[in-house]
């Protein structure tokens, strides 16, 4: 079914996002992980879409990768605590422990 939709419409966000969703509910992580980055290149701009993809990124334990998508997520969500947090523990994980600290006085 997406792959039909994906061929009528290939530069649809949407659906990129709806196959990404599908591979991450089946365990294919790196099949979700190229699709939740292509609804992003072509526009999307859900913060769900950037926290999907980045919680994907750390269990990977791909922390720089991850510690990019939540500084655009705060852009999008700055009044978010939960993100905030989030951003604080990637930091803490990179050995970053001022800016960790910093994060968690920030949200």
């Amino acid at each position: 079914m997406f792959w039909r939709e994906i061929e009528l419409n290939p530069e649809e966000p949407a659906i990129w996002d709806n196959l990404g969703d599908c591979y991450e509910m089946i365990g294919e992580s790196e099949k979700a992980i190229e699709a939740y980055f292509r609804s992003i290149e072509l526009g999307l701009e859900d913060p769900e879409v950037y926290m999907r993809l980045a919680d994907l990124l750390i269990s990977q334990g791909d922390y720089e990768e991850s510690l990019e998508l939540f500084d655009l997520i705060i852009t999008m969500t700055p009044d978010d605590a939960e993100v905030w947090k989030v951003r604080a523990d990637i930091l803490y994980e990179l050995s970053r422990y001022s800016e960790a600290l910093e994060s968690v006085n920030t949200g």
